[in-house]
């Protein structure tokens, strides 16, 4: 199975955190299950840590992208294509990323890890 994580669902395998489903956190853990993080995320991440709105634990905010290859998970990089597939979903949901996050979901043919009601409204699949 392929999977890609929404940012807060990284997050919370980040933080071994109870909100993650039984189901989520046995997929993760699956050695057979392809793990991916989007480009977009650490975006996000960081973004959220500069206007103070996330605090990371040290290894994270040092190598986000050690830490995500470390976990065995591979970085989807975000492209032109996306993005314009993100502008064109017809949902009022004005989140850039979730946005992104939903389009690299559809065009790359993996369920979103994830409990934001927008995908599934919007059409996406989800994994939860």
């Amino acid at each position: 199975m392929k999977l890609l994580l929404d940012t807060q669902t990284a997050l919370w395998w980040w933080a071994g955190s109870p909100e993650l489903s039984d189901r989520v956190t046995k997929q993760l853990a699956d050695p057979t299950t392809s793990v991916f993080f989007s480009t977009i995320s650490g975006y996000e991440i960081f973004q959220k840590v500069r206007i103070g709105k996330l605090i990371l634990p040290e290894p994270l905010l040092q190598d986000l992208a050690g830490e995500v290859h470390r976990e065995g998970w591979e970085i989807l990089p975000l492209g032109l294509v996306e993005s314009v597939r993100a502008a064109r979903i017809d949902h009022a949901h004005r989140d850039p990323f979730d946005r992104i996050l939903a389009a690299q979901s559809e065009i790359h043919g993996m369920p979103l890890a994830t409990t934001d009601g927008f995908f599934a409204d919007a059409g996406f699949r989800t994994f939860w």
